[in-house]
C-alpha cells in the first residue's frame, strides 16, 4: 500500500498550492483583462480573454510550484517497481537530495519550461470550457467532467514530456529533444500514453474541486 501511495504528501501539497493559483487567480486575471479591454459589465467575457486569463494563472502556478511537481514525480518513480530506483523515503529526503545533487535552483529550473506550457494549456482549456459551459446552462458537475476531458487530451503531450524529464537522472535533455525522441520511437500516440486513465483520475478530481468551491463560495461569500 505504501508503494501505491508513493508521493502522496507532496502530491497533496502540490494540489493545494497549484489549485490556489490556477483556479484562485483565474477570476482576478479575468476581471483585470475585462477592464483593460473595456468589456462592459453586462457582457460575458470573450473566449480569447478567458484563454489568456487561464494561461496566465496556469503560468504562475507552474512557476511557483515546480519543486513540488518534481519531488512528486521522482517519489512516484522510486522503489522496486519504479522507472528509477531513487530510494527516497519521504518528500523531505527527496528535497534534500535534489538540492545537494543539482543545487537549490534546479528545483525551479528542471522541467519548468514544459511544466509552464502544460499548466498554461490545461488551465486555459479547463477554465474556459467550464466557464463557457456554465454560461450555456450546464451545472457545475457535468460541466467539470466535460471540461476535464478536453483538458486531459489537450495537455497530454506536455504531461508525457514533463514526466520523462522529471523522472530522468543527471543527464537532462531539453523538452524539444525529449519530444523528438518520443515521436521518433513511439509515434504520435506515444504522447497520449495513459491519457484515458489520467482522465479517469482527473474527472472526479475536477468535479469534486469545483462543486466544493461552489459550496464554499455559497457558504462564506
Amino acid at each position: 500500500m505504501r508503494g501505491v501511495q508513493a508521493g502522496l504528501g507532496p502530491a497533496c501539497s502540490r494540489e493545494f498550492s497549484k489549485t490556489l493559483f490556477r483556479y484562485g487567480l483565474f477570476e482576478p486575471f479575468s476581471d483585470l483583462l475585462r477592464s483593460a479591454f473595456g468589456v462592459c459589465e453586462n457582457e460575458t467575457t470573450p473566449m480569447h480573454l478567458k484563454l489568456l486569463a487561464g494561461g496566465s494563472s496556469g503560468m504562475v502556478a507552474a512557476a511557483v510550484c515546480n519543486p513540488l511537481d518534481l519531488i512528486k514525480v521522482q517519489l512516484q518513480s522510486s522503489g522496486k517497481a519504479g522507472a528509477r530506483a531513487y530510494a527516497y523515503e519521504s518528500g523531505l529526503q527527496a528535497l534534500r537530495s535534489l538540492s545537494a545533487t543539482h543545487g537549490v535552483a534546479s528545483l525551479w529550473t528542471k522541467g519548468v519550461g514544459v511544466s509552464i506550457g502544460r499548466s498554461m494549456m490545461s488551465t486555459s482549456i479547463m477554465m474556459t470550457c467550464l466557464s463557457t459551459l456554465r454560461e450555456n446552462g450546464f451545472s457545475t458537475a457535468p460541466a467539470s467532467a466535460i471540461a476535464a476531458f478536453f483538458t486531459i487530451y489537450g495537455q497530454a503531450p506536455f504531461d508525457t514530456v514533463r514526466s520523462r524529464i522529471y523522472a530522468g537522472g543527471k543527464e537532462t535533455l531539453s523538452p524539444l529533444a525529449v519530444a523528438r525522441n518520443i515521436f521518433l520511437k513511439e509515434g504520435v500516440t506515444g504522447f497520449y500514453k495513459g491519457a484515458l486513465i489520467n482522465y479517469v483520475r482527473y474527472a472526479p478530481h475536477a468535479v469534486l474541486s469545483f462543486v466544493l468551491i461552489d459550496i464554499l463560495q455559497q457558504t462564506f461569500l
